[in-house]
């Protein structure tokens, strides 16, 4: 799956099947608009992406880091880290600091396994979405198609399209269960 298949879905979810057709199979002859419009969903796509990451769906990774001076600078590492979510050096949790511009570690530690989440990189049409497993290319092109009417400036559908959204967001199964919010009483 490409870019371009979910940008040309979330077309057709908005109404514009000549904007879908040319998204699937750009020609030479684009128009300027058409060209404007499918940069649109591009961006659209990379918003959906990124929010999906940061809220619901994580992307992670784990690598292996010898520390410098128990120190691992977040520039080793293969993405840019938004979160730390375990260090462990030879089967064992190890205690670890995350500062601003590094990791920091207790002395003489050897090599680490880093397992963090990270925000997923900024896309063209070309490109594969970062995003697998439970998000399917239906929910990436329905969040999409939300944003492209929203940027639109088409309100009622893109309520009507956030709903189907939140509702594919749901059926890949987040949130597992909603949390109960109990009621604050003032007096």
């Amino acid at each position: 799956m490409l870019v371009r298949d979910v940008i040309s879905v979330a077309a057709d979810l908005a109404g514009r099947g000549d904007l879908a057709a040319e998204a699937a199979s750009p020609s030479e002859e684009q128009s300027a608009a058409l060209k404007e419009e499918i940069a649109l969903l591009v961006r659209c796509f990379n918003l959906v992406e990124s929010d999906l990451s940061f809220g619901c769906f994580p992307l992670r990774a784990t690598e292996r880091f010898l520390p410098e001076d128990g120190k691992i600078e977040y520039t080793r590492f293969s993405h840019a880290p938004i979160g730390i979510h375990a260090v462990t050096a030879r089967g064992r949790e190890v205690a670890f600091e995350a500062g601003r511009v590094f990791l920091t570690l207790p002395a003489g530690t050897g090599e680490v396994e880093v397992t963090y989440s990270y925000a997923p990189a900024v896309k063209t049409a070309e490109d594969a979405p970062e995003q697998g497993g439970k998000v399917s290319l239906r929910l990436l092109a329905l969040g999409t198609a939300t944003e492209f009417e929203l940027a639109r400036g088409h309100v009622t559908e893109a309520n009507a399209l956030e709903k189907r959204y939140r509702d594919a967001i749901a059926a890949a199964g987040y949130p597992r269960r909603m949390p109960v919010l109990r009621a604050r009483r003032w007096s």
